[in-house]
């Protein structure tokens, strides 16, 4: 067995290859691409075949793989675990040492009256790849299992090295509630395939046609979520594309680490051999596709990475909050060994001027008045000479003392 990776168009001979992030196929349809509904979006790089004819050969190359997965000499590809539907799930359970766990399915995913059920894996070798072939004429997958937050449900641990690979179902339905996990691969060309489930977290490949839509119950925002497939399958023949990856930002408060919506980064590669970034001059390193901006839950990505040394430069950053002194974060590297790079970063709070507390105006006390005082008459001795009275005397009324009023409290702290 040689380790492979899904189908992808080569470069023509004699054409260099095209690395520039994106290249990779993250949807591919061999027939209509019809979005109904309210689906909301299909992230990186989607081809459709009717409308791309230098794809035609990997739609039988798509084809090829699909059966190789699921059958050796025409029987079955023996499997190295089992499956067992038990109603409220369906459990995998490997064998704890193959690097690659193969489990065949010839029934739907969904409880016993067509309702959602879980998905589970049990005894998995740390890093093995896992290939489901999904079995049958027609098959759905019904399912809430898969959580937006990887710490919510054990099956996004198994997502990047996770196949889904259905080689025969003229039907394909994946619906329920779940953030479903792992990359899928439709075999045959003449299948019609219909997605409602909130998300599909890997790599879509389908050779026939498929339908976005929202659940006929209701509700919106269906999304395919363009994470890499970076598992090791049987070796059939074809192509082998270059691995890819992606890098995250996840965006906080620095004090209360709360998420942050609406900081805004571009991404930038290494690409002129020297350290740091540098995104001006005569020779700069390479910006990477559009800028990101991190949604409610503080996230963003940039995915369809080649492997290489990439930095995030902040350019914008929510109401109320300092864009960084320095607004460059890295290196950040995506390889073989990490394909996923999350770049957890945060914002400080703008500091608000203060105001000292001021004396208000200066006022007077009320005027005063000194008491009247009057002299005693005094009267001279009956003897030759004046009588003498004396004067009346008043006190003088004084102002009162200078008052103050007092402003309001400062807001500076005190020193």
């Amino acid at each position: 067995m040689r380790s492979r990776k899904l189908p992808r168009p080569l470069p023509r001979s004699g054409q260099r290859p095209d690395r520039r992030p994106g290249r990779t196929i993250d949807i591919f349809v061999g027939d209509d691409f019809r979005v109904r509904g309210a689906a909301a979006e299909a992230e990186g790089r989607v081809v459709v075949l009717d409308a791309t004819a230098p794809y035609a050969d990997l739609r039988d190359d798509l084809t090829d793989a699909s059966d190789c997965y699921a059958r050796v000499d025409g029987a079955s590809r023996t499997p190295t675990g089992t499956a067992v539907n038990q109603g409220e799930r369906t459990l995998f359970t490997g064998d704890g040492t193959s690097p690659l766990q193969v489990f065949n399915v010839d029934f739907d995913l969904q409880g016993p009256t067509g309702g959602q059920q879980g998905v589970a894996f049990a005894n998995i070798p740390d890093g093995a790849t896992i290939l489901v072939n999904v079995l049958g004429a027609n098959r759905t997958i019904n399912t809430y299992s898969g959580g937006i937050d990887d710490t919510t449900d054990p099956l996004n641990a198994y997502r990047e090295r996770l196949l889904w690979n259905i080689p025969d179902a003229a039907t394909v339905d994946l619906i329920g509630t779940g953030q479903f996990q792992g990359s899928f691969l439709i075999g045959n060309q003449a299948s019609s395939t219909t997605v409602s489930l909130p998300g599909i977290n890997g790599r879509f490949f389908t050779t026939g046609s498929l339908t976005h839509t929202s659940a006929a119950t209701g509700g919106g925002g269906q999304e395919f979520h363009a994470y890499p497939f970076t598992g090791d399958l049987p070796e059939c023949g074809g192509t082998v594309p270059p691995t890819t990856g992606q890098v995250r930002v996840a965006k906080t408060d620095s004090e209360t680490g709360a998420t942050l919506s609406g900081a805004t980064f571009q991404l930038w590669e290494e690409t002129n051999g020297v350290p740091g970034l540098q995104t001006s001059g005569t020779d700069p390193d390479t910006r990477v596709g559009a800028a990101c901006t991190t949604n409610a839950a503080g996230l963003c990505s940039f995915g369809s990475l080649e492997h290489g040394t990439y930095y995030l430069r902040e350019t914008a950053v929510p109401d109320g909050y300092d864009l960084p002194a320095d607004p460059v974060s890295g290196p950040y590297v995506v390889s073989a060994g990490q394909e996923t790079v999350t770049a957890r970063l945060d914002n400080s709070r703008e500091e608000q001027p203060c105001e000292h507390g001021n004396y208000g105006d200066e006022g007077y006390g009320d005027k005063g008045h000194g008491d009247g005082k009057y002299g005693d008459d005094k009267y001279g001795s009956d003897k030759p000479g004046d009588d003498t009275y004396g004067d009346d005397t008043y006190g003088d009324g004084k102002n009162g003392d200078k008052g103050h009023g007092y402003g309001g409290q400062g807001t500076c702290p005190d020193s």
